[in-house]
């Protein structure tokens, strides 16, 4: 839906979309809904955010050197 959609738009800050992954980690923890293995979403979401975190810095690091 709508976080899914906000992930997607080029020209949305970087941080912004790193907190929006740790916000859909933080309702898949708090979720009260039967999620089956919610916590590996999680985690998963965790890993993504971090490496992706990675990548644009290295990126930006070779692109304005």
């Amino acid at each position: 839906g709508l976080l899914r959609q906000s992930l997607l738009v080029r020209n949305t800050p970087f941080p912004v979309k790193v907190a929006r992954l740790y916000l859909l980690s933080d309702i898949l923890h708090n979720s009260s809904a039967p999620v089956k293995n919610a916590s590996s979403y999680r985690s998963l979401i965790q890993v993504f955010a971090l490496g992706y975190a990675i990548w644009i810095q290295c990126r930006d690091d070779f692109l304005y050197e």
